[in-house]
């Protein structure tokens, strides 16, 4: 009823020189409309787009998918949304800081662990994870170690008695840096094989025998994606990269990492290393965008996220959507990038491969 209120107003009020003529008084909701207005041409009859860090047909992509289908009549002048694909580590985070335009016409979708590169890496990267406009994310997942059923991996004690290959999307990513990280804290034997630059590449990976599993993906992914998988039993879980259990795989005796950690620091090394999980597929718009603009696509996000007609949509793929609002995302960050330097130097030689 407010959206509409203002589009007539738009219609019926002009300003000039930050004076507003036509059928309305200079205030009430003449006060109001011009911001609103100005919002509307900005969007109206344009494109936003929907940038992905990963490649398509993964739960990244999914989720940027189910949003650009169902946001575009939370924005004002409905504009249309698109999405395009930027695979590549840290191509999506550098290109939001440094190129994409600061109008509200594209945001993206990053790796949950790109916010932490900084931190788990040591390495200064070209963008500030602070900085950001996070407008919030759609999930909260469990990460997963998971192993094709012909590579002789069957439960998790196999993850330390011999190398098991598993898909990377190069240094940095949390595709290689969770096995690297394991094998540092808790002795696993992972060897990454990098070069996959989503799930979908992965996937397709295991079932060639190119490698032998994940240990990165995620377990709504697995369902919503290759269900066949698990009704045919061509894949098996071996353990939860998570802090928590999820208690549908706690149910089949999965253990989580944590249930593996056998000290103190290893349990310190473990809750900062899978921090992220808790903002699993994290949006966010480009640094230093107006005020204005980041409220509006703030507002939008949400509201899209609570919408039945989207949850509806993502239930009936078997995919889950959990609203993080964008003020939990910046108190993770913080108490993340707060963490013992100490411990950190140690995270970041493990997530590297360097021990």
């Amino acid at each position: 009823m407010r959206a509409g209120i203002i589009r007539a107003a738009a219609l019926l009020c002009l300003t000039v020189g930050g004076l507003t003529v036509g059928g309305l008084t200079a205030g009430g909701l003449a006060a109001t409309a011009p911001a609103a207005t100005a919002a509307e041409a900005t969007l109206a009859n344009k494109t936003v787009s929907i940038l992905v860090a990963t490649s398509a047909g993964g739960g990244y992509d999914f989720y940027a998918r189910l949003l650009a289908r169902h946001m575009g009549p939370h924005l004002p002048g409905n504009p249309k949304i698109i999405v395009k694909n930027m695979p590549g580590p840290f191509a999506l985070a550098n290109y939001l800081s440094h190129i994409a335009p600061k109008d509200g016409t594209e945001f993206g979708i990053l790796e949950y662990g790109t916010p932490f590169a900084a931190l788990l890496t040591g390495t200064k990267t070209e963008f500030d994870a602070a900085r950001f406009g996070w407008l919030g994310s759609l999930d909260q997942f469990t990460p997963i170690v998971v192993a094709w059923h012909q590579s002789g991996f069957a439960k998790v004690e196999d993850l330390f008695s011999r190398s098991m290959k598993v898909g990377g999307s190069g240094p940095g990513s949390s595709t290689a840096g969770y096995p690297y990280s394991l094998n540092a804290i808790l002795g696993t034997k992972f060897t990454v094989i990098n070069g996959y630059p989503g799930s979908a590449e992965m996937t397709l990976a295991m079932e060639r025998g190119e490698i032998d599993g994940i240990a990165s993906w995620c377990w709504t992914c697995l369902k919503s994606q290759k269900p066949q998988w698990l009704s045919e039993h061509s894949a098996r879980v071996l353990l939860q990269l998570s802090v928590r259990p999820d208690a549908e795989l706690a149910a089949q005796g999965i253990p989580t990492v944590m249930d593996l950690a056998k000290t103190d620091e290893q349990r310190q090394l473990l809750r900062i290393l899978f921090a992220g999980v808790a903002m699993a597929r994290p949006f966010t718009a480009p640094p230093d965008l107006a005020p204005e603009r980041l409220a509006m696509l703030r507002r939008a996000f949400a509201e899209t996220a609570r919408e039945p007609a989207l949850l509806a949509e993502a239930a009936k793929s078997g995919n889950t959507v959990v609203y993080v609002p964008p003020e939990e995302i910046t108190d993770l960050l913080r108490a993340a990038y707060a963490t013992d330097p100490a411990l950190v130097t140690k995270l970041q030689a493990a997530f590297l491969g360097k021990y």
